[in-house]
């Protein structure tokens, strides 16, 4: 046999995303953690690379709630949808005006076989406001006020703090 019919074999293993399709695969770490303050949006996202004929697929935990598969989502609740970005290849669960209910792991599926699952633990923080001393303040007119506001279980501190007065700020 010449060498021109000879077949090779290169040996060496193939990582996720070069050479032959190995399969969908997920870019971030298991689990995901995000944190969010209540009435703001939540934004749970799973990158799946290679994704070929599979889908993806969102499960609430709590109740076993097929959330979402690809874009279209199973739940009578507004506030969740999904959003896909084509360029990387990312499939965010957004939940609008979150409340402490939603708090809790959900599960981004793909339907593999094996299935594939990625958690992303949702947490939701409720800001505390503290104004020190007592509810009743008196003050003589034309005296000096001091009024110290504590701001705690907060993701970030706020850029700003609006004082009012009578409903006037």
């Amino acid at each position: 046999m010449s060498d021109y019919f000879r077949l090779g074999c290169v040996q060496g293993r193939a990582r996720a995303g070069e050479g032959l399709y190995t399969g969908p695969y997920f870019t971030s770490p298991s689990p995901i953690n995000v944190t969010v303050h209540e009435n703001t949006i939540a934004y749970l996202p799973c990158t799946v690379r290679q994704l070929g004929d599979k889908s993806v697929s969102w499960v609430r935990q709590r109740d076993a709630d097929i959330v979402a598969v690809g874009r279209y989502t199973f739940v009578r609740d507004d506030r969740l949808t999904i959003h896909y970005t084509e360029d990387t290849h990312t499939w965010t669960l957004v939940i609008k005006f979150v409340q402490g209910r939603d708090a809790g792991t959900y599960e981004c599926q793909v339907s593999t076989e094996p299935k594939m699952s990625l958690l992303v633990h949702l947490k939701v923080i409720v800001p505390q406001v503290e104004v020190s001393g007592a509810a009743d303040k008196y003050i003589r007119r034309g005296s000096t006020a001091k009024l110290q506001c504590t701001v705690s279980s907060t993701v970030q501190l706020p850029d700003y703090i609006f004082w009012y007065h009578s409903e006037d700020r």
